[in-house]
């Protein structure tokens, strides 16, 4: 390995370090805890080295964000290579329950986080590009309703929804564990039977013309 290969290599050790020692410090004692000098702390660096990796804590916010949106995309876009819409469907609500649910701290720091968090992520407009994982993981939701409907109007009003169901979902699951009593997994299959249910009544009212 040459000098430029290795100091790229510390490079990103260090970046991650960073990041996860930020994590852990969100994820222990809220947002409002977490300042360069408390991660520089941690990893055992100066604060000025920090800042040749991050602008400002608002940038390692936003990086733990990302990281977030990334890991779901990884878990969802396998789904695309099912087929069948419907069975892509049902297979989304439960990987995405099964996501959420595995590393809910973190699912609850890019999710659910309280509104300083939030404000500082959308302060200087969306949190990722229009190509970003999220937006990509969104994207096959809304194929994946237009391909049961068969028609594009609409979809991306249907993926919200059951963007917003399934996230709810788990939320409750996360900010409550006793509640919702029933198991998630089942709650998922009962929400995957309603929202195909409508979704195909309404495209048989609309191939009946009314």
């Amino acid at each position: 390995m040459g000098v430029s290969e290795r100091r790229l290599r510390d490079k990103e050790k260090l970046r991650k370090q960073i990041l996860d020692a930020a994590r852990e410090i969100v994820v222990a004692e809220g947002f409002d805890s977490l300042t360069i000098r408390r991660v520089a702390d941690a990893v055992e660096y100066a604060p000025g080295t920090l800042y040749l990796y991050f602008e400002n804590r608002d940038a390692i916010a936003r990086d733990l964000c990302l990281e977030e949106f990334q890991a779901m995309h990884d878990a969802l876009m396998p789904l695309e290579k099912l087929k069948d819409p419907k069975k892509r469907l049902r297979a989304f609500i439960h990987k995405y329950i099964e996501f959420a649910l595995k590393d809910s701290e973190m699912y609850r720091l890019a999710l659910m986080s309280d509104p300083k968090f939030s404000d500082v992520l959308l302060r200087d407009g969306p949190i990722e590009n229009a190509d970003g994982p999220g937006q990509r993981a969104f994207a096959l939701i809304v194929k994946t309703i237009a391909e049961i409907r068969q028609k594009e109007a609409g979809a991306f009003a249907l993926a919200e929804t059951v963007w917003i169901a399934v996230h709810g979902l788990v939320s409750l699951k996360i900010a409550c564990h006793a509640y919702p009593v029933t198991p998630a997994d089942e709650l998922g299959d009962i929400l995957a039977d309603t929202l195909l249910s409508g979704m195909l009544q309404g495209k048989a009212r609309n191939n009946d013309g009314r």
